[in-house]
């Protein structure tokens, strides 16, 4: 009888650690899979993008509508952490490139790219909160 109740305590025990170790995988597998976060200002002039490239993260913000624009600074907040970019004239692909080079951002990462720029209005300032995508 002691030892039908081993078998079967053994048997319960190996289930237990079998589903536990797939729940991990499965969780892992999932964390993988995340390769961007993109957000748009509530203006709708500019979207943010924070993605991973083959090796790093990278940061880009696009215009999205057309007038002439001098960006001043944009900063990129991943929760407490603050990162500084002067802004200047877009690359070659009207982007403004902030990150470059980064780290994958922690797994409940809160990140908000900020831009301060100009035109013919005046100054300006928008918050983007940007979202995991899969």
């Amino acid at each position: 009888m002691r030892r039908k109740a081993w078998i079967v305590g053994s048997i319960v025990v190996v289930v237990a650690v079998a589903v536990v170790i797939s729940i991990i995988q499965a969780q892992s597998k999932n964390d993988e899979q995340i390769s961007k976060f993109i957000g748009y200002s509530s203006d709708g002039e500019w979207k943010g993008e924070y993605s991973k490239q083959e090796t790093y993260w990278d940061g880009i913000l696009t215009p999205l509508k057309k007038s002439k624009k001098k960006v001043g600074e944009i900063l990129f907040e991943e929760g407490t952490e603050l990162e500084k970019y002067s802004g200047g004239e877009p690359e070659e692909d009207s982007n403004y490139h902030f990150s470059s080079l980064g780290d994958a951002p922690p797994k409940k990462a809160k990140l908000t790219v900020t831009v301060k720029w100009t035109d013919e209005t005046g100054s300006h300032e928008q918050s983007i909160h940007l979202k995991k995508q899969k």
